[in-house]
């Protein structure tokens, strides 16, 4: 039951989340997205939260290294690992 409560909170801030959003989050963590990226994104979170949240980490990195150079994508991929370690226990 709590699982379930955790993957609707999570269901509904995507659902909130804007473009903006993501490009500050990446400012607030030093990285800068553009507009085309952020874009890319946000539609992969709406799209596939689910798997990403859940599934193979290697998809997640496959995902990235299609996105963004290689600098940025270590950078978002090591955010994204401890962001998930962090928040384990509520997933």
């Amino acid at each position: 039951m709590v699982i379930i409560l955790f993957k609707n909170v999570i269901k509904h801030y995507i659902n909130i989340i804007t473009i903006n959003d993501v490009i500050m989050f990446g400012k607030q963590e030093n990285i800068e997205v553009s507009i085309d990226e952020a874009k890319i994104v946000l539609q992969y979170l709406k799209e596939d939260w689910e798997n990403i949240i859940y599934g193979s980490e290697i998809k997640v990195k496959a995902f990235l290294n299609n996105i963004f150079d290689e600098e940025k994508c270590e950078k978002i991929f090591k955010l994204f690992l401890a962001y998930k370690k962090r928040y384990r226990n509520y997933l």
